[in-house]
């Protein structure tokens, strides 16, 4: 199946330059063996193969600097979040709700009380336990407590977007943008940033409002790239998903589908230009671990691009398209004027 896009939307502004853990190899290896062994995908191995593929290559592409067991931690813990999100967003009325929440509830459990389902345990629980029970013994009190707290909220957050599929209610930008930096895990990576990056930032410095704002809206971008990678799949499969450009849609019936995907293309490009200023700005005074975090918010912004690019589930085998990355800032960006959504127009405040 041939897809047309409109002129610049394969091309991706990112001005980092992208790494990757120089294990990526041994880390998917290692990662399918224990996902095939903790019975993910079902028992089944192709789809477990799957889930370690996406979730090592995560790992070794967004935190390329994080080693040894923390790693391999980290990307089997990657491979169960990949599956828990499809459990937990499920393909429409193919799951009952309720089922849902009591799923989603006991694995956010486990991440304070790892042992808490004992011998009831499912296998995807034992999975979480298991990879929650080695990041906790490779990281400090402060690290773990940093990274436990977003995934109890990514967790919570994944049942909104399968509410808003389940009322049949399409998000418009601003809803769109509020559901989606939560649900994608946004608020998780930055809590797994310091750990991986073993950064010893204030909680005072990581609290501030600037620097709230401008991780949230270098993530974010990212996660709007997410939605391009896998938009040509997507329209393949025939797979009905919100994205920004369906809420694009929503909130303007009459726009086409190709201006929508170029305007979704500006939004994101406007929050990478936001971030890089706010970032500048706060660099001229950090202190040397709050630097240490922005690089790593530069790592995974750059990293998350290759990851999309080589994932085995954001690709479709048939497709004849590229990704391109450039350095190059857009023509005509305006970082000074927020974008008419209140849920992200705070950051703008922190320009100075």
């Amino acid at each position: 199946m041939s897809v047309r896009f409109p002129d610049g939307f394969l091309t991706f502004w990112i001005p980092m330059e992208p790494m990757v853990a120089p294990n990526a190899q041994s880390l998917i290896t290692e990662c399918t063996t224990w996902a095939r062994k903790a019975g993910l995908g079902g028992g089944n191995d192709t789809a477990a193969a799957i889930y370690a593929n996406v979730g090592a290559l995560l790992v070794a592409h967004c935190f390329p600097t994080t080693t040894g067991p923390l790693q391999q931690a980290l990307a089997d813990y990657s491979a169960w979040a990949f599956e828990i999100n499809d459990v937990v967003v499920p393909a429409p009325e193919s799951s009952r709700t309720t089922d849902t929440v009591h799923i989603t509830n006991r694995c956010v459990r486990l991440g304070r009380s790892p042992h808490s389902w004992g011998p009831d345990a499912s296998p995807l629980e034992k999975a979480l336990a298991d990879a929650l029970i080695r990041i906790r013994a490779h990281t400090s009190d402060v690290h773990y407590e940093r990274f436990v707290r977003p995934q109890e909220a990514w967790c919570h957050a994944m049942l909104w977007e399968t509410a808003l599929r389940e009322r049949h209610t399409p998000p418009g930008v601003n809803e769109y943008l509020a559901m989606r930096g939560s649900a994608s895990g946004l608020y998780a990576t930055m809590g797994i940033i310091p750990a991986a990056g073993d950064i010893g930032a204030a909680d005072w410095e990581l609290a501030a409002p600037a620097v709230q704002a401008a991780a949230e809206a270098g993530l974010l971008a990212a996660v709007m790239d997410n939605d391009r990678y896998s938009y040509l799949k997507e329209v393949v499969l025939g797979q009905d998903k919100y994205t920004l450009q369906t809420a694009l849609r929503t909130d303007h019936p009459d726009m086409s589908r190709d201006d929508a995907l170029s305007a979704a293309v500006g939004i994101r490009d406007a929050m990478m230009a936001l971030y890089l200023r706010l970032r500048d700005q706060i660099l001229t005074c950090a202190s040397e671990q709050l630097r240490r975090y922005f690089a790593c918010i530069d790592r995974v912004i750059a990293g998350n691009f290759r990851f999309g690019a080589t994932a085995m589930r954001y690709l479709d085998p048939a497709a004849t398209h590229t990704y391109q990355r450039t350095t190059t800032p857009p023509s005509g960006i305006k970082t000074e004027e927020a974008l008419p959504y209140p849920t992200i127009a705070w950051w703008w405040d922190h320009l100075t």
